[in-house]
């Protein structure tokens, strides 16, 4: 990963512990997917947390992720003999597409673990047709929340919200509490903003923003019921950007909308490493210069490139 070392997921009983979160993320979802997509890639999708959405609203979906067992899990969930629904190994850094090869892709609670966003977001938009939509999430340090967590912390000596670091020191920073092997970090809003501007991805006025209340409920039910009914009030108003720190934003593609003409995931494959034709034949895919990547158990895997035989 050319962001930093890559997350361990690898633990296969690994779950998202966070109920009111994931019903957040499922209405953000909810909201913002559009309908009739020809081809949906969920960057990201762990074991397929959030994925129902998307398959409910997409014609082919590929399921790509870093961890193997938590993409076995998300097969065993969501492939059900369906030969619409694909599932990749692969660093997000390096996706194995094609340029213009999709209409949609997710990407939420995977940009906060990465050094470089820059990377990523510029590998979406390569991917992306023109007119064909991004939904990301990342962590921003200038808002309310932790500013004022940060502050409260600096005097008191404190761990509110775990923010033990200046928000506002650099365009990208690193929770100091964060374990090495699975880094947080937090970004400027205006730095996602326009660095995605700047490479084509055109900024959607949605404004979804929340990422306390898992802190507050901590602080016993009053103050859990404080922070979700001040989320749930201005969920997706424009003021939320200014009060919580994670951000949910939508981004189109610039250019004439296209829908794209490719039928099947041969038709988009690209190898990671010289971006040539993939051909999948037995167990394994192979570039037209003989970079080789294996499949099994119905997932391929780009994360490792052998020699072909």
């Amino acid at each position: 990963m050319d962001g930093g070392s890559i997350p361990d997921y690898e633990d296969p009983d690994f779950t998202i512990n966070d109920p009111y979160g994931t019903e957040f993320e499922l209405s953000v979802l909810e909201r913002s997917v559009p309908k009739h997509n020809r081809w949906a890639l969920d960057a990201g999708c762990g074991y397929g947390r959030l994925s129902e959405i998307i398959c409910e609203r997409s014609d082919r979906v590929i399921f790509l992720d870093y961890s193997l067992s938590n993409l076995r899990r998300a097969k065993e969930k969501y492939y059900l003999g369906e030969s619409n629904r694909y599932f990749i190994l692969a660093d997000i850094g390096k996706l194995p597409l094609k340029d213009g090869s999709l209409n949609l892709i997710t990407s939420i609670r995977v940009l906060h673990h990465l050094s470089t966003p820059e990377i990523y977001i510029s590998e979406f938009s390569r991917c992306l047709v023109p007119g064909g939509y991004a939904i990301l999430s990342f962590n921003s340090g200038d808002n309310a929340a932790i500013l004022l967590s940060f502050i409260i912390n600096r005097i008191l000596g404190t761990n509110l919200m775990g923010i033990g670091f200046n928000p506002l020191s650099g365009k990208t920073v690193m929770a100091g509490n964060s374990p090495p092997n699975r880094r947080i970090y937090f970004y400027r809003y205006g730095h996602i903003i326009r660095t995605a501007r700047s490479m084509d991805l055109r900024y959607i006025i949605a404004h979804y923003h929340g990422g306390i209340s898992d802190s507050a409920s901590r602080h016993g039910a009053i103050v859990s019921n404080i922070s979700r009914r001040a989320e749930n009030a201005v969920f997706g108003k424009k003021i939320s950007r200014y009060l919580f720190p994670n951000s949910y934003m939508v981004f189109s593609k610039s250019g004439s909308i296209e829908s794209g003409e490719h039928e099947d995931l041969e038709d988009i494959l690209a190898c990671p490493i010289c971006r040539t034709d993939i051909r999948l034949s037995g167990y394994k895919a192979t570039c037209t210069t003989g970079h080789s990547f294996p499949l099994r158990e119905g997932i391929i895997d780009f994360r490792i490139g052998m020699p072909s035989a």
